[in-house]
């Protein structure tokens, strides 16, 4: 086979963005298999749940320590199947469902530090129900130090300092110029 000026050059081309291609398509694979049956597939039996399930508080901010609670009102821990984040799946290990009046679904710091900062959608699958809640993770908080004091003190120092610095270079010149008279 002859290749022409470009032709070996094309083909590597077309080699890298297969590739290229193949890498980017195995991730979104394995999000489509993550994803419940019939959601995104027209003609499937399996519709995804209705986010009708009212829950409190709809939305938190998580500071980088603690659990997260949410209350679903209404439904009972009897319907409950999963917790996902995103539509992925958050393992049994780092949530647990209470039952009361309503649901009590506590996220633990050990699956809230596994994400970074941003904000959340979850959804608590409950049958063909579902209640959705955001998380927000922001760990940019300032603590506090300790330090109350009164900006105006340090106005006065750097002003005294200043009239100091000034009166100084005043003084030196006018000694300097009575010399060289």
């Amino acid at each position: 086979m002859k290749y022409t000026k470009y032709g070996k050059t094309l083909q590597i081309l077309i080699i890298i963005s297969v590739l290229i291609s193949l890498i980017i398509a195995l991730p979104l694979t394995a999000y489509a298999s993550d994803l419940p049956s019939g959601s995104g597939s027209k003609g499937s039996g399996n519709a995804p749940p209705t986010e009708d399930i009212d829950v409190s508080p709809k939305h938190q901010t998580w500071k980088g320590s603690g659990n997260i609670t949410v209350t679903a009102n209404g439904v009972y821990p009897s319907g409950f199947s999963s917790l996902r984040e995103s539509w992925f799946h958050v393992p049994n290990d780092y949530y647990t469902v209470e039952s009361g009046n309503s649901t009590r679904i506590t996220i633990y710091e050990s699956y809230l530090n596994t994400l970074p900062d941003g904000t959340y959608g979850f959804h608590a699958l409950f049958g063909t129900r579902a209640a959705l809640f955001w998380i927000t993770i922001d760990r940019t908080y300032v603590p506090r130090t300790g330090d109350d004091q009164s900006i105006l003190f340090w106005v006065i120092v750097l002003s005294v300092s200043t009239i100091g610095v000034i009166g100084t270079i005043v003084w030196r010149y006018k000694i300097h110029k009575k010399e060289s008279i």
